[in-house]
């Protein structure tokens, strides 16, 4: 819509089914190919803050991801919680969870408190 493009003119500039752009838009297909990606920013000589843009939603669009073999356990088993609960999760939770995730970014700008050398406290002799 922001070039004056319609879906068929689209499709017809990228060699591909004016089915295939719509059921992007619409999210009813997984994300498109790298190369798919590659001609569309060719075709609309996409720059900047909007080249930023469509690479954000290609990645945040991933519909599969493979855990590291070096992740601990929990994380898998964090993993596993959350798939199971994918589709019961109320807007709030999802919200707290990447919460929850951006905190690294606060956490990593504090400095660990100083550990001192720890005094063992002698017991008072019973008065008699």
């Amino acid at each position: 819509m922001r070039y004056g493009i319609r879906q068929l003119d689209l499709a017809n500039l990228l060699g591909c089914e004016q089915s295939f752009i719509s059921s992007l838009e619409i999210g009813s297909r997984g994300p498109p190919t790298d190369e798919f990606v590659t001609r569309l920013i060719d075709a609309l000589n996409l720059e900047g803050e909007e080249l930023a843009a469509l690479l954000q939603s290609v990645q945040e669009s991933k519909r599969k991801y493979v855990l590291p073999s070096s992740a601990p356990t929990d994380v898998y088993r964090m993993c596993a919680e959350l798939w199971a609960d994918m589709d019961r999760l109320h807007p709030a939770q999802v919200q707290m969870i990447r919460e929850v995730i951006r905190l690294k970014d606060r956490i990593t700008n504090v400095a660990p408190p100083e550990r001192g050398r720890v005094v063992r406290q002698q017991t008072k002799e019973a008065e008699m």
